[in-house]
């Protein structure tokens, strides 16, 4: 799960990792309709979140 946001704000998708990552670590995640896998940091097991993004 890919999840970004900010007060207010937040959005979620699922994707499946092309790597394995600590927490902290960067990996690219594809996401089911885009063609190129996007870039995620690892917040735990099974959840990232989409860099210059907190949640």
């Amino acid at each position: 799960m890919i999840e970004a946001g900010t007060d207010g704000f937040s959005i979620s998708r699922e994707g499946v990792a092309l790597a394995d990552a600590a927490p902290g670590a960067r990996f690219m995640v594809k996401v089911d309709d885009t063609r190129t896998p996007v870039q995620a940091i690892a917040v735990a097991s099974g959840r990232a979140t989409l860099p210059g993004w907190t949640n």
